[in-house]
């Protein structure tokens, strides 16, 4: 257990500044600390070990004598690295000033990145799309997890019903339902001018093109969970504050939460917002409003306000972005991009107001709480989109089995992933697949993320020791690592555990930026290396470092050595399929074979088994007559 932090070294405002700043994202702290420290010839750094709170606080120490704490928190703030409250201990230590009144002119807005925002703006538009029932326009929703889309309950209440208590799908729904992403409009450029002057050109209208967009796949089991409005919510909202019958814990929440089959991206995962602050903020509404038609408009952006909440504390919220039918559904974000809550729907009540205008109508439109529902997701986590086919240059090959390898990789695609789930040892009997795990995993990381695969066959290095082998991985990552650091080359092994480890390993966390960098080893099984023991230590020591590098992922094929005990679970012993691997090979994404399905894939592998095949080609050829036996009977 670490010492207690003797916080009495320093001034208490200092002490109190350092404990509104942000700790969890030694990265973002980097960017702002290391820039500053090498630009003033600074020696603190945070990477030495010191408790982060112990950092913090020697940071805005040393950057107050060195006259820059102001500029220090500057940069904190653009960067998001603080906690409420900070400004306010920042003008209790420096005082206000016409250096303040300069960058903070008013309460109302604070610079933020351009870039960061778009790039939020832009990516949370991906994230949005359209419900529609039978082909009509219903509403709209917001990619949540991967694999799960929310939206309001109302949408699609048509297609689900009370089951002994619990929400289910009607029979024939998934057919009904359909989701849309990317479906938006842009504004072309007008035709280039003609060469003559200005006076005389006649203005041309920009040409309008429509992107249909994507229609999102569906899970066989498409309802993950639904929680139905109150009956006064269902008769349209005759009063917005009315929140009668609904509890902090059990609400209900008008939400749906909806499966799908394959994952949209796993990058990084959509920002949800826990509880907002009391006071009115503004809010972004991204929504397919309907048209008078019936159809959907293209992607659009309201602008509002949340400025009042229901409930103590908040079941509900009320705002003013401008929504209409078809709106239902839509994510409310703040200005960070996350999102606050789900559009429900509006009412509208009539009040006197003393003017010249008379009597005008308030409006207010009514959302659920973010927060109140989070822990669902949590319940319900992403349903693992297994791969049934990996490309090569000799074509597609299928997938058999390897769901346990899935999985694991799946775990460690999750952004925060632990370390235990970002070390993948895979051991294996020939035809077992070992061999085509290094296809496997390129497939899936590209698949389902923006991560960075690197394969590295330990025989080729055959002819080095601990310190060439750790420059050849950074060399394939094109990330600069002097290893001897101007001594001589050695293996000794303090040397590979203090020194070339660590390096390796900071050289290695965030080559990529916010990417994961996956490290696929393989041939341990064919190579005799010539400073094995060095590389093993190497490997062992940058394992048992995982905790600190956050970005770097490893899969070890064929690798022997015992890995330390947090990582025993790490590990996987690969089998031959089985009668079910054969039978989920047949199933589309999602799906899951039956009994009768089981039994007939097992009487197909073991026809082929029969005919002299084993392991995986063996489950292959099962794959091949199943099929034809399918397609015959079709036929007949």
């Amino acid at each position: 257990m670490a010492a207690p932090v003797d916080e009495g070294r320093w001034d208490p405002g200092l002490v109190a500044l350092a404990h509104a700043v942000k700790l969890d994202d030694p990265v973002l702290l980097d960017r702002v600390w290391e820039p500053l420290r090498l630009a003033h010839g600074i020696h603190l750094r945070r990477d030495t070990g010191a408790d982060p709170f112990e950092f913090a606080a020697e940071a805005l120490h040393v950057a107050e004598g060195r006259g820059l704490l102001r500029r220090l928190a500057i940069d904190l703030i653009n960067d998001e690295l603080v906690l409420p409250g900070f400004e306010e201990r920042l003008t209790a230590l420096l005082g206000a000033t016409a250096f303040n009144l300069q960058l903070f002119v008013n309460g109302d807005f604070t610079p933020k990145s351009a870039l960061v925002s778009a790039r939020r703006f832009l990516d949370s538009c991906d994230r949005v799309c359209r419900i529609d029932i039978d082909g009509r326009h219903r509403g709209t929703g917001v990619l949540v997890r991967p694999t799960l889309v929310a939206t309001a309950a109302h949408v699609v209440a048509e297609l689900v019903r009370a089951e002994n208590g619990v929400m289910t799908a009607v029979e024939g729904s998934r057919e009904k339902l359909g989701l849309t992403f990317g479906y938006a409009e842009d504004y072309l450029p007008p035709p280039a001018a003609d060469s003559r002057g200005a006076a005389g050109l006649q203005a041309v209208p920009d040409q309008v093109r429509v992107f249909e967009g994507e229609q999102a796949e569906l899970h066989a089991r498409w309802l993950a969970w639904c929680s139905l409005p109150t009956a006064s919510e269902r008769l349209g909202l005759p009063d917005v504050r009315d929140i009668s019958g609904i509890t902090e814990t059990d609400g209900p929440w008008d939400l749906a939460l909806i499966r799908l089959a394959q994952p949209r991206r796993v990058d990084r995962r959509t920002r949800l917002g826990a509880q907002p602050p009391g006071e009115p903020f503004p809010v972004h509404v991204l929504h397919h409003p309907g048209r008078a038609s019936g159809a959907a408009e293209p992607l659009l952006w309201s602008i509002g306000q949340l400025d009042e909440q229901l409930g103590a504390p908040a079941v509900r919220y009320l705002h003013d972005a401008n929504t209409v039918a078809g709106s239902s559904g839509a994510p409310l974000f703040d200005d960070e991009w996350r999102v606050v809550a789900l559009h429900q729907g509006g009412g509208r009540t009539l009040q006197a107001v003393a003017d010249a205008r008379g009597v005008q109508a308030e409006a207010r439109n009514r959302a659920v709480p973010v927060c109140r529902w989070l822990a669902k997701l949590d319940e319900l986590e992403d349903v693992v989109p297994y791969l049934q086919e990996v490309r090569g240059p000799a074509g597609p090959r299928r997938v058999v089995g390897r769901r346990g390898t899935q999985e694991r990789l799946w775990r460690a695609l999750r952004e925060g992933a632990p370390a235990e789930d970002r070390l993948l040892i895979v051991r294996g009997e020939p035809d077992t697949g070992l061999r085509f795990t290094k296809r496997l995993v390129g497939e899936y990381v590209r698949t389902h993320s923006d991560g960075v695969v690197v394969a590295l066959d330990v025989a080729n290095a055959l002819a080095t020791d601990a310190a060439g082998f750790a420059e050849h991985i950074a060399g394939t990552l094109s990330a600069e690592l002097d290893a001897t650091c101007g001594a001589a080359v050695t293996t000794g092994q303090s040397r590979v555990r203090n020194g070339i480890a660590p390096r390796l390993g900071a050289a290695l966390d965030g080559v990529g930026g916010r990417r994961a960098v996956w490290l696929v080893f393989e041939g341990f099984d064919r190579a005799r290396v010539s400073d094995q023991h060095g590389i093993d230590n190497l490997l062992l020591t940058l394992i048992g470092a995982l905790p600190d590098y956050r970005t770097v992922r490893l899969v070890m094929v064929s690798w022997q050595q015992t890995p330390p005990e947090r990582f025993a679970l790490s590990v996987e012993d690969l089998q031959p399929p089985t009668a079910e691997d054969v039978a989920y090979a047949l199933v589309g994404p999602g799906g899951a074979p039956g009994p009768d399905d089981v039994a007939f894939a097992g009487f197909a592998l073991e026809r082929a088994k029969a005919g002299g095949l084993t392991g995986y080609r063996a489950a292959t050829k099962a794959i091949d007559l199943v099929s034809n036996m399918l397609k015959a009977r079709e036929v007949a």
